[in-house]
């Protein structure tokens, strides 16, 4: 099968801020790794859930506002080619294995605009 991971939003009430319950930090089936938004469109001082092992352990990490660092769209793109570079270079076994990255940055869109 694929390998997969997922960046990025997710939907507008996904997680919770500050908990690490099952139900704030849950995973949806089939991604082997998570980094999703919590809550609705962030580019500063973000909260993701963060899992590298299909949801079997998951955490809260918080992003800040320094520019550099922590600009959401930035933070997602560092991830995807973080992942990318390990999906395609997977011991020798699973390296033709196929992947699927989905990157979903939280672009501005109507009424806001």
């Amino acid at each position: 099968g694929y390998v997969t991971s997922y960046a990025g939003k997710y939907l507008n009430t996904y997680g919770c801020q500050d908990k690490e319950d099952a139900e704030c930090v849950r995973v949806p089936p089939g991604w082997n790794k998570w980094h999703g938004l919590v809550g609705n469109s962030r580019y500063y001082n973000a909260t993701v859930v963060n899992s590298d092992d299909g949801g079997e352990t998951a955490r809260l990490i918080k992003y800040g506002n320094d520019y550099g660092r922590d600009y959401l769209p930035d933070v997602l793109c560092n991830r995807t080619l973080d992942v990318i570079r390990e999906f395609a270079t997977i011991g020798p076994e699973e390296k033709k294995k196929p992947f699927l990255i989905v990157s979903a940055y939280p672009t501005p869109h109507g009424p806001f605009t």
